[in-house]
């Protein structure tokens, strides 16, 4: 989402963006957080002129650049509790998650997060 939106820049005309990210996992937010890489995860989808412009490479990975990272917010937090916490947002996206809930409890975090979502918001949604 960083390099895209830094990408993007010259077409937002100035306008600021947050980026929060959240995860459950402390270990997984730490790992976000580092920037690494490994070969395989850097070759899954991006092109290979963003890997040149954003990315260095570090002891056999690829370490994100601290003007990416710097984009960027991580925050512990489960969506099973009430998501007013972390504000409202103009888009959300909600990757690999909900493939671990029963149907009740999708519809709630579908709700909560719906109720955090700026009313012209997007929310983009990945199994």
């Amino acid at each position: 989402m960083a390099m895209i939106v830094n990408e993007m820049a010259p077409a937002l005309g100035g306008r600021r963006v947050e980026i929060l990210g959240t995860d459950l996992s402390r270990d997984v937010l730490a790992r976000a957080q580092e920037g690494l890489f490994s070969q395989f995860e850097v070759q899954r989808g991006l092109p290979v002129q963003l890997l040149v412009e954003y990315f260095k490479p570090d002891s056999g990975r690829w370490r994100i650049s601290d003007g990416l990272r710097a984009m960027v917010r991580w925050q512990c937090f489960n969506l099973l509790e009430n998501p007013a916490i972390l504000g409202r947002f103009d888009i959300i996206f909600c990757r690999n998650v909900l493939i671990y809930f029963d149907s009740a409890t999708k519809t709630q975090v579908l709700a909560n997060i719906a109720n955090q979502l700026q009313s012209d918001g997007y929310v983009y949604l990945g199994r």
